[in-house]
């Protein structure tokens, strides 16, 4: 089996979880496991307090597949996600425009929501434009001068207490969460292609295919979407 050709999901819901073998050439859930723990708990999150009904079901795909689930992207679904718009800005003196620069003002961006929202985790990070002197642009205004560059960033977060709940439940069970994304924003970025699905919306967001969303680590910036095409020279 080519594990290129395949990508394993773990889908969350207040009541529910699924395990998902998505074909990425087929384009669609080839197996699945739906997990219903409606009845299960009166818990305020039965996810958590059902880890033995999810390990069950687990091998229970696993043998369904001929495969081991070990590491999979997570969909967070209607699990109050919120979103925090920020713009941020620097003055550059007439100074040329360098990728250093946008480099700079995202990190602050992500620095200032961590600082004051510290119960909260980031899971993606979007650039909805850039001001240049006033004037709005979509692109990446590499090469212009400028007194003033401003970023409109969008973030999107989940609970850090639930992030972190869900990822230790998980490596309890052998399995590592690479990736928690959000299920509103998937669809919404499925809605441009009428070919598209949720599943095969989050294979192109984690190869970097949508140009707005940047990843932000706390040593490095990896580059994604536009970042990947303009910035590939410094990976």
């Amino acid at each position: 089996m080519d594990k290129l050709n395949f990508n394993y999901f773990l889908e969350i819901e207040p009541n529910k979880v699924s395990l998902l073998f998505f074909s990425n050439i087929e384009n669609k859930v080839i197996k699945s496991k739906i997990i219903d723990l409606s009845n299960i708990s009166r818990s305020p999150n039965p996810i958590l307090s059902s880890e033995k009904i999810i390990e069950e079901n687990i091998y229970i795909f696993e043998k369904s597949i001929k495969n081991f689930f070990k590491s999979c992207t997570c969909i967070l679904k209607n699990l109050n996600s919120s979103k925090i718009n920020l713009s941020i800005s620097k003055n550059l003196g007439g100074k040329i425009i360098e990728k250093n620069e946008i480099e700079y003002l995202i990190r602050d961006g992500k620095q200032q929501i961590e600082t004051n929202n510290n119960k909260i985790k980031i899971c993606h990070i979007l650039i909805s434009s850039f001001n240049v002197d006033g004037k709005i642009m979509k692109e990446i205004p590499l090469g212009i001068e400028c007194n003033k560059l401003s970023v409109e960033l969008k973030f999107i977060c989940f609970s850090e207490e639930l992030i972190l709940s869900i990822e230790n439940l998980f490596i309890n069970l052998g399995i590592k969460i690479s990736k928690f994304v959000c299920h509103k924003y998937l669809s919404e970025y499925s809605e441009k292609d009428p070919k598209m699905n949720i599943y095969s919306a989050a294979y192109d967001i984690l190869n970097g295919a949508n140009v707005n969303e940047v990843d932000v680590k706390p040593k490095k910036m990896l580059p994604k979407g536009f970042f990947v095409r303009l910035f590939n020279f410094f990976r």
